[in-house]
């Protein structure tokens, strides 16, 4: 991160382009292994944390535990990447944009809790996907404005075929 402040103050936007599309990588390349360590061991992590029988209220608090902590796991890659943009958009003297695209974010957020948590199917898991709504706004928004900044971080058309070679 000082190296992409380095390249703003000397104006070298080629350097801070790149240096921001190296840490885009790195940042992804800790942050989707982690999303998934944590959805595929989320039942060995609840009971780490708080043992076999975490029951109450009639439910088994296992299972809810256990997919809270699945649905939760892939909102680290948001907000990895939302946190990497807001870094980006600092650097680049934008301090308020991220602010208030996380604001946004915040307020789709709240629109899903207040929808879908009173609702019998979604029930408590809806806060952990207003959580990840939440991250996804913000950071489409901060990766839209990064790019308008003229700092290509990630080429669209490259994720698309890679997404498309993985499924």
């Amino acid at each position: 991160m000082p190296r992409l402040s380095e390249a703003y103050a000397k104006n070298n936007i080629n350097g801070f382009s790149r240096y921001s599309e190296l840490a885009f990588k790195l940042i992804l390349f800790i942050a989707l292994p982690c999303s998934i360590l944590f959805a595929v061991n989320a039942g060995n992590i609840i009971n780490l944390l708080y043992g076999i029988n975490i029951n109450g209220f009639g439910v088994n608090g296992r299972y809810v535990a256990k997919n809270l902590l699945i649905i939760s796991s892939f909102g680290t890659v948001f907000l990895s990447v939302n946190q990497l943009a807001a870094i980006i958009l600092q650097n680049a003297n934008k301090k308020k944009l991220p602010i208030i695209n996380l604001l946004i974010g915040m307020a789709c957020k709240l629109l899903i809790e207040l929808m879908f948590v009173p609702s019998r199917v979604l029930g408590i898991y809806a806060y952990s996907i207003a959580i990840i709504v939440g991250f996804v706004v913000s950071s489409i928004l901060n990766l839209y404005a990064v790019e308008r900044i003229g700092c290509n971080i990630f080429d669209i058309k490259y994720l698309s075929k890679q997404f498309g070679l993985g499924v």
